[in-house]
């Protein structure tokens, strides 16, 4: 069948491509835009999400040395087209890889990071001793983060380091301050039904070995600063916030 000459299938074909080169001229002309307007960072930032939820959605532990890998090779792609000027798509896939393996790294971090002691089996009421890192308001009272300095009947080696106490009663204090309370201390606790909230696995990153509640009232030390540096530097830095 002919069509001024031409046959219907050219026709189309003919009218196919200038329809994908305009919509690659569009696409074009879209990427020049988006380079002009210095919109690279905010491709970044939403890479490292997508890689920070691929790495926090896998069943398997991703092993340190293959995100590693795959981080120097991004950041190579990255290093060189930003050096020889290279075309935006190309820009676009180094920014978008660099960035999902710089969320993947950082949720490997996150975990490396968090290797701590977690309470086994319900302490107290019991006596625990620690300072005030930070301050939370609850339904009832308010949420104290303490640094554990000693728990009574618990050996310093078995000591957990950070502890969250539910305080009943209303309490004013500021972090870095030295308390005393006579609290019940439990093991974070899991999800209730399957695929349910999993307080555990926040308490984990948040490097909480335990929580609890306090029985009565939590009252104030004369015990100074913790005999760490970096101990007394956080706690410096949580008054700050606080203030």
């Amino acid at each position: 069948m002919q069509r001024d000459g031409i046959s219907v299938h050219e026709h189309v074909h003919t009218s196919f491509r200038k329809g994908r080169g305009a919509l690659h001229t569009q696409f074009l002309q879209v990427l020049q835009r988006f380079n002009a307007a210095g919109r690279y960072p905010l491709v970044f930032a939403l890479s490292m999400l997508i890689g920070s939820a691929w790495y926090f959605s896998v069943w398997n532990e991703p092993p340190l040395v293959t995100i590693v890998a795959v981080f120097t090779v991004m950041l190579a792609l990255f290093t060189w087209c930003r050096s020889r000027g290279a075309s935006a798509i190309l820009f676009i896939i180094s920014v978008t890889g660099l960035g999902i393996a710089s969320g993947a790294l950082s949720g490997k971090f996150a975990t490396l990071r968090s290797t701590h002691s977690v309470v086994e089996q319900p302490i107290g009421p019991v006596m625990l001793e620690g300072w005030v890192e930070d301050v939370q308001p609850a339904k009832r009272g308010v949420r104290l983060r303490l640094l554990v300095h000693a728990i009574d009947g618990v050996g310093s080696a078995k000591t957990p380091r950070h502890i969250r106490l539910t305080h009943m009663t209303n309490l004013k204090v500021e972090a870095g301050r030295f308390v005393r309370c006579w609290a019940v201390v439990r093991p974070p606790p899991g999800p209730v039904l399957r695929n349910d909230y999993a307080f555990d696995r926040q308490a984990w990153y948040e490097r909480l070995s335990g929580v609890g509640y306090v029985q009565g009232r939590c009252r104030g030390g004369t015990l100074g600063q913790p005999t760490k540096k970096l101990d007394q530097f956080n706690l410096w830095v949580a008054k700050q916030r606080r203030s």
